[in-house]
């Protein structure tokens, strides 16, 4: 599985380095590559973005909605796997931190009913 994710990522940066989803734009060539490099960076944050997210991407990078759309969908279908093991990956960690937390919190706990700390 991790594997394969791999792959997908990897496989997709080399695409993404020479397919573009965006058409020229009248306005100058660093528009449209700023668009691409905004809309990936964003995709790279969050992987899973409701439509008003991708809605408020097209708007901040001011390039056609057609564009912008072909390419989320394009990364998230191709990078499926990846992103999956990257949410599950940030949900681990979050559960690790929150557990060393409260084991913390028990550890002060326990010290303060045992009297360690005379401070308080």
């Amino acid at each position: 599985m991790y594997w394969r994710a791999f792959r997908e990522y990897f496989t997709t940066e080399i695409v993404n380095m020479v397919e573009s989803h965006w058409r020229p734009d009248p306005r100058c060539a660093q528009v449209r590559i700023d668009a691409h490099s905004l809309a990936y960076q964003a995709l790279n944050e969050a992987p899973f973005m409701s439509t008003a997210e991708r809605n408020l991407i097209i708007r901040a990078t001011g390039s056609f909605p057609e564009d912008a759309m072909s390419f989320f969908t394009s990364m998230t279908r191709n990078r499926l796997t990846y992103f999956m093991i990257k949410e599950m990956s940030d949900l681990f960690s979050t559960r690790a931190k929150v557990l060393a937390e409260r084991e913390a919190d028990l550890k002060v706990d326990r010290d303060m009913t045992r009297g360690v700390y005379n401070d308080y």
